[in-house]
């Protein structure tokens, strides 16, 4: 995830704004009336948070999305530009093009993200039965996701099986 915050952050991307934003909102419900005030202001101040707060960190925090939804199977697909709100404790408050897509399953929920920084960069997620797939047009991304895939506790396992 280091390597899509990095190029996250070096591509020329729409900012968030924030008094518009449901960010807000979930930024309150997190952290309750006192911190959420003291956090606010902060972002209107200088732009953003002086000490991340715990309460917030994820791996990814989707701060704005456009919603839809497939009542018939169950999926929720947004189309279209999706705010991305910080990755760990990093903030980004950037708006990238993309697809978000959430089923339920009856064997388990599946959920994929797909970002596109610009037209030849882009990122791709999927999860499903307890397992994270990643690609992207980054090759470095790639091979950090591919070395770390090889020195799994879980994949270890299988190797000496």
């Amino acid at each position: 995830m280091t390597k899509f915050t990095t190029q996250l952050g070096s591509t020329n991307l729409p900012g968030l704004v924030f008094s518009t934003s449901p960010y807000l909102e979930a930024m309150k419900t997190l952290l309750g009336k006192k911190e959420f005030d003291k956090v606010k202001s902060e972002m209107e101040m200088v732009g953003k948070f002086k000490r991340f707060p715990d309460e917030l960190m994820r791996t990814i925090f989707l701060a704005d999305v456009n919603s839809g939804g497939i009542p018939s199977n169950k999926t929720w697909v947004s189309y279209g530009p999706i705010a991305i709100g910080c990755i760990g404790k990093v903030q980004v408050n950037k708006f990238v093009n993309g697809i978000l897509e959430f089923q339920k399953k009856k064997n388990g929920d599946e959920f994929t993200f797909y970002f596109e920084l610009a037209k030849n960069d882009w990122y791709f997620f999927n999860y499903r039965n307890n397992l994270l797939m990643a690609l992207s047009s980054n090759a470095a991304f790639n091979d950090a996701v591919e070395a770390g895939v090889k020195s799994s506790p879980e994949q270890k396992r299988i190797n000496n099986l």
